[in-house]
């Protein structure tokens, strides 16, 4: 069996891709990387809850006021949304109740989940890269930096989601939907990119975290592709509290390998602008070499 391991190891060794892959996943688990992607996880989740409330609310609201509006939803990208997108366009017609206290208490709840998630995201990018507590920003200049990245994920996210269903569901081609699909996938890339840039602790540029951008733009499409289809066919047939457990389970797992996808996407940037890599299989001696070479950039 061990002559087995050896030739296998030797083999991903000699080749970048596999090399490279060995090294992510081998960074990831140095970094406790289930323990920071758990913690983005809970962070996200409990800035998601209110803010679906909160974008419910506003729903409402435009359902009483304009009540032609509802048609355009069901139309709308939005429905596309995983997980949650299905149960607005089953239950749009609950929704037009505007309740005042679950505003305010969503509001309020909005922005503590999103400093918890940008606070979150800030330190598992430092962890990822190496960043020593001593060369971390402080409280002022995280708050600031955590309230651009919110803005910033927030917006970018509801308006690629948007837009990367609309751009899909408006073709009707098969061309044109590849087309479309192949844009969706480039917009997902440019969101992963612009939150790279901000969240990255060193001054690189663009191109060095292309790769880790364009790796995350593509999982998350595929995840967002998959929960959407999930939706639709395995959750269909749920209802009343099997199908809210379902759908709270469900957009937990979903954030869950969204941080997972998002984590081991920041980890790919670092190994290769670190140079972490080749790694062995068997055993860490001799790696010191080449994680040696973090502390000489």
């Amino acid at each position: 069996m061990i002559p087995l391991v050896n030739r296998l190891d030797r083999f991903q060794q000699k080749r970048k891709t596999t090399s490279v892959a060995i090294a992510v996943f081998k960074k990831y688990s140095d970094d406790n990387g289930s323990l920071l992607a758990t913690q983005l996880t809970y962070s996200s989740f409990v800035a998601l809850f209110p803010l679906l409330l909160l974008l419910t609310s506003a729903l409402g609201v435009l359902l009483v006021k304009a009540p032609g509006i509802k048609r355009r939803i069901l139309q709308s990208a939005f429905v596309e949304f995983p997980i949650v997108g299905t149960q607005i366009k089953d239950n749009i017609h609950t929704i037009a109740h505007v309740s005042i206290p679950a505003f305010v208490v969503s509001a309020l709840g909005l922005l503590y989940g999103s400093r918890g998630l940008s606070n979150s995201a800030i330190f598992v990018t430092q962890q990822a890269w190496g960043i020593p507590a001593s060369g971390r920003p402080g409280f002022w200049s995280r708050t600031l930096k955590g309230m651009e990245f919110t803005a910033y994920l927030g917006s970018g996210t509801i308006a690629v989601t948007m837009l990367s269903g609309w751009l899909t569901g408006a073709a009707p081609e098969i061309v044109l939907r590849v087309a479309a699909t192949i844009v969706a996938i480039l917009l997902s890339c440019t969101l992963y990119l612009g939150a790279f840039k901000m969240l990255t602790p060193l001054r690189l540029p663009m191109r060095k975290l292309m790769p880790g951008s364009l790796a995350g733009g593509l999982a998350w499409w595929v995840l967002e592709s998959v929960g959407s289809y999930l939706v639709r066919h395995a959750m269909r047939s749920a209802s009343g509290s099997y199908g809210m457990f379902a759908v709270v389970i469900g957009l937990l797992a979903w954030v869950l390998l969204v941080s997972e996808v998002t984590l081991l996407s920041t980890e790919l940037n670092v190994v290769l602008y670190k140079a972490i890599w080749p790694r062995s299989l068997v055993s860490d001696r001799g790696e010191e070499v080449s994680i040696g070479n973090q502390n000489q950039i």
